[in-house]
């Protein structure tokens, strides 16, 4: 269903389970409707993240001010084989934010764009479990892998992203991700993780007990 004209005025609600499909542009109702909605708890999906049509907008999500999210689910283009990725969740509190392109053409989006987006969309730092979906930027932003912005992270899966410019060397000092699943990637793993470490006495993965890698043709 379409976003409720209105919602955004329910600055106090915490629990919603609902999809909504929404517009990338300034002429619908959309993702500034969510930036007043500080409280929302459980899980936020947005999915086909390629639609947006300027960064702008998804800076109105502030995601980075909903302390209460544990799960944030972020798509661009989603393989449709792997779709129930992004609702596969068994919770009540789920809200799935999906963008329709705002003409009848897609968006045509630049590495830059997505890159800007993404970073744009860093989670507080209370975030537990974090998928990236379809994202195909230049690089992963500042946020993702440092340990401080991702101080509570527990649970990573990363699937079909083509990241050009890039590694999966700083998810080595994260310290609490316990859990990493790398599905479909084209990029190089874990680049120069051991020279990252070892230069500040630091232990690489310090919780991880989980990794599971399917179809790396990179690898």
């Amino acid at each position: 269903m379409n976003m409720i004209p209105g919602i955004e005025r329910l600055t106090n609600l915490q629990n919603l389970q609902a999809i909504f499909r929404i517009k990338g542009d300034d002429n619908h109702i959309g993702m500034g409707e969510m930036k007043d909605l500080i409280n929302l708890k459980g899980t936020l999906c947005i999915s086909r993240l390629e639609n947006i049509v300027d960064v702008g907008y998804s800076r109105d999500v502030k995601m980075i001010s909903k302390h209460n999210l544990k799960t944030v689910k972020l798509a661009w283009r989603v393989n449709p084989m792997l779709e129930n990725l992004m609702d596969d969740d068994e919770v009540e509190e789920k809200l799935h934010l999906k963008l329709s392109s705002s003409n009848s053409q897609d968006v045509m989006n630049s590495e830059q764009i997505e890159e800007a987006v993404l970073d744009s969309l860093q989670p507080s730092i209370n975030v537990i479990n974090l998928t990236i979906h379809g994202y195909n930027g230049l690089k992963f932003p500042d946020w993702f892998g440092d340990p401080c912005s991702l101080a509570k992270l527990s649970t990573l899966v990363l699937v079909d992203n083509n990241v050009g410019n890039d590694n999966l060397s700083c998810l080595c000092k994260l310290p609490s991700l316990r859990s990493l699943f790398l599905i479909n990637l084209g990029l190089e793993i874990f680049g120069d993780c051991e020279e990252n470490t070892r230069n500040c006495g630091e232990i690489r993965f310090p919780s991880l007990d989980t990794l599971e890698c399917r179809c790396m043709y990179n690898f």
